[in-house]
């Protein structure tokens, strides 16, 4: 009975740890009943990212994302040099925390360059997304970076 005891504080830790299936997943609500869905987030910013939309693009970020002004010039010379991209993103676990979702998935990339070369490119991320009252806002990324 002791060893039971003293393993449910261990059991309820990595239960709350591994997250929720991506499958399980259900929108998000904050105090105010706002729905954060993260589909809706993850499917604007592939809209933006697809569309080169930087002012979009931008408008996805948080204002306290590190290094937004590196970002945004980075994603706008990235932008210049290709002429047709295609993004898609395969989710493993959604994390909901109070003011944080965190989403573990995979990405997978094709790139026409301006010279027509075409690339295939894939990685796994973890996007944590700040809840605000306009919607998720990505507020940092994780492992490999998608964008650039």
């Amino acid at each position: 009975m002791r060893k039971l005891f003293l393993l449910a504080p261990l059991i309820i830790f990595m239960l709350g740890a591994s997250g929720i299936p991506a499958d399980k997943a259900t929108p998000a609500r904050n105090t105010n009943n706002q729905t954060y869905s993260v589909e809706k987030a993850l499917d604007d910013i592939k809209s933006a990212y697809e569309a080169r939309s930087l002012p979009r693009m931008m408008s996805l970020l948080d204002n306290d994302y590190q290094g937004w002004l590196s970002f945004k010039a980075s994603l706008e010379d990235y932008f210049l040099g290709v002429k047709e991209l295609q993004v898609r993103f395969i989710k493993d676990a959604v994390l909901n925390g109070h003011s944080l979702m965190s989403v573990r998935l995979h990405w997978y990339k094709t790139v026409i360059n301006n010279a027509g070369v075409f690339t295939k490119i894939e990685g796994s991320s973890q996007f944590v997304f700040k809840k605000t009252q306009g919607g998720l806002k990505l507020y940092y990324i994780r492992q490999d970076n998608p964008f650039f």
